[in-house]
C-alpha cells in the first residue's frame, strides 16, 4: 500500500489473503468499517457497535459532495455505505440506465441494516423539493412490515433474517421514486412450526400478541 491510505482494496500491493485480512481488521480497528473494492464495490465489516457513521449530517455530506458535486468533489470521499448508495443514483440519473446493488454476507454482518440505509439515502436523494418529504418514512415503514414476517431471534444474531429479499425501485424520468416492488424468497418455513432451541419465531407472531386485546388474546 502506498504512504496513504485510499481505501480500496484494488491498491494493495500485496493480494494474499493475509494481507487482504490484516488490511480490513486494520480499518476496521480504527473505526473504518467501509472498504471500496474498486469503483463499484464495498466491502463492510460490522463492528457490532455504534460508531455514529450513521447520521443526517453525513448522509447530508454524501448528498452535496458525492452528488450534487459529483465532477469536483467525488473522488475524495471516504468509502461509505452512502457513497454506494449515491453513486448508483448518480449514475442512474446520468445515464439512463437500471443499476442493481446486492448485498451478499454471512449471518449477522450487518446486510439488512447496510440496506436499510442505502434505500433511507436513495430516497433521500429522490425528493422533490417542492413537496413534503413523505416517501422515506414510506419505504422504511414498508420496510418494517416485510422484515416483521421475515426477522426472528436466532443463536447467533438477535435481528436475524430468515428470508431473501429483493426490491425494485421505481424511478420517473426526473428520478423521483414512483413505485416499489417487493419479492421475498428463500422463507424459512419450517421455522413456522419447528423452532430451534433457545430461539424465537417470526417477529409478526410476538407483535401480535403484544398488541392485541385481552378478548383478542383469549
Amino acid at each position: 500500500m502506498s504512504h496513504q491510505d485510499e481505501g480500496d482494496l484494488t491498491l494493495l500491493q500485496q493480494m494474499d489473503e493475509q494481507s487482504l485480512s490484516d488490511y480490513l481488521i486494520n480499518r476496521l480497528n480504527n473505526n473504518q468499517p467501509f472498504t471500496n473494492l474498486g469503483s463499484n464495490g464495498l466491502v463492510v465489516l460490522n463492528p457490532h457497535r455504534d460508531l455514529g457513521l450513521f447520521t443526517q449530517e453525513i448522509s447530508n455530506h454524501y448528498i452535496e459532495n458525492g452528488y450534487k458535486s459529483h465532477e469536483s468533489a467525488h473522488s475524495g470521499l471516504m468509502p461509505h455505505v452512502y457513497d454506494i448508495a449515491t453513486k448508483t443514483y448518480f449514475h442512474m440519473r446520468r445515464l439512463g440506465t437500471d443499476h442493481s446493488i446486492v448485498f451478499c454476507g454471512p449471518a449477522n454482518s450487518g446486510k439488512s441494516y447496510s440496506y436499510r440505509e442505502t434505500l433511507n439515502q436513495l430516497s433521500k436523494l429522490a425528493l422533490n423539493p417542492k413537496k413534503p418529504p413523505k416517501v422515506p418514512d414510506q419505504l422504511l415503514h414498508l420496510l418494517n412490515v416485510v422484515e416483521s414476517f421475515s426477522k426472528c431471534s436466532a443463536s447467533n444474531n438477535p435481528n436475524a433474517s430468515r428470508s431473501g429479499l429483493y426490491q425494485e425501485l421505481q424511478f420517473t424520468n426526473r428520478g423521483r421514486i414512483a413505485g416499489i416492488k417487493t419479492i421475498s424468497y428463500y422463507f424459512e418455513k419450517s421455522r413456522l412450526t419447528c423452532v430451534p432451541p433457545q430461539e424465537g419465531n417470526f417477529d409478526i407472531f410476538y407483535q401480535l400478541i403484544k398488541n392485541a386485546t385481552f378478548e383478542e388474546r383469549s
